[in-house]
């Protein structure tokens, strides 16, 4: 039987251990939660220059949009529009050509495409040819 001493608060020398023990665990702990803190804080800095980064180009985006609309419709030129943004390719083309895999999937107007799909908005249409769906494809023909 281990004897306690005075100097030891009246603990066991393996009580004693134990507490040191459970102490250093709880330091370690506290260090590693101040450097979680400090790293997610510094992510969530990033993130935010990153978003304002992001907004800019969205807007210039916007802009470039704006534009090539504008020279389309002045002009009657006809554009490429290589796009993967379906809400720009519905409003901008009258034509829109679907490509998987380098081969033409399906080639017509946004409207043509979303009533042969069966679909709402030509993002839905592209969806579905991406995954191979098609079915509402092969159903509305």
């Amino acid at each position: 039987m281990q004897e306690t001493t005075q100097a030891n608060g009246g603990l066991t020398d393996d009580r004693l251990e134990r507490v040191r023990e459970g102490i250093r665990i709880q330091q370690e702990l506290e260090h590693d939660r101040e450097m979680l803190k400090r790293r997610l804080d510094d992510t969530l800095q990033r993130c935010a220059s990153l978003q304002a980064e992001l907004g800019a180009m969205q807007v210039a985006h916007a802009r470039a949009m704006g534009e090539i609309e504008s020279y389309r419709r002045e002009r009657g030129a006809t554009i490429l529009l290589a796009s993967h943004n379906m809400n720009e390719v519905e409003r901008l083309c009258d034509r829109v050509i679907m490509l998987k895999r380098g081969r033409i999937e399906d080639d017509d107007t946004p409207a043509g495409l979303i009533a042969r799909y069966g679909r709402s908005n030509l993002e839905e249409v592209f969806l579905d040819i991406a995954r191979g769906t098609g079915e509402a494809r092969e159903a509305a023909q």
